[in-house]
């Protein structure tokens, strides 16, 4: 059965969000010391090809530089976010699918976004989870 993996530890805000039967990972708001997730990510077969910035931490604090260096994966910035690596830009409504994992832009906030998480599995009923990021800094 295809599930969601979740890895959240450490750093408050960082998600490791997988497709296990696939093999697909994405990472959202990866720590400055991004080491551990991608060791995670290694031990659970995943692959991260996607890095999301929610705008909840300031970027010049997460390491997602390194992440991408070592992973190929494509950037995504939500709220106000500017960087220098090119990057897609997160609206409300905007719907991401990697493999199992369906990730919806519920909110695009002033300083950040709001992520919704589904499964496209159906037979996979426990892994629907919202992300609220939408505080201030």
């Amino acid at each position: 059965m295809t599930a969601i993996s979740v890895a959240a530890t450490g750093f408050e805000t960082t998600q490791l969000l997988g497709d296990p039967g696939r093999g697909i990972a994405v990472l959202v708001d990866p720590p400055a010391n991004p080491g551990p997730w991608l060791l995670e990510a290694a031990r659970q077969d995943l692959r991260i090809r996607h890095v999301i910035l929610t705008g909840q931490v300031d970027p010049n604090l997460l390491g997602y530089r390194g992440v991408i260096a070592e992973t190929g994966a494509q950037l995504y910035l939500g709220g106000p976010l500017e960087c220098d690596l090119p990057a897609l830009r997160l609206i409300a409504g905007d719907v991401l699918e990697f493999g199992c994992l369906r990730i919806t832009i519920e909110h695009a906030g002033p300083h950040a976004v709001q992520l919704c998480l589904s499964c496209t599995n159906k037979s996979v009923r426990e892994c629907t989870s919202v992300f609220t990021n939408d505080a201030p800094r």
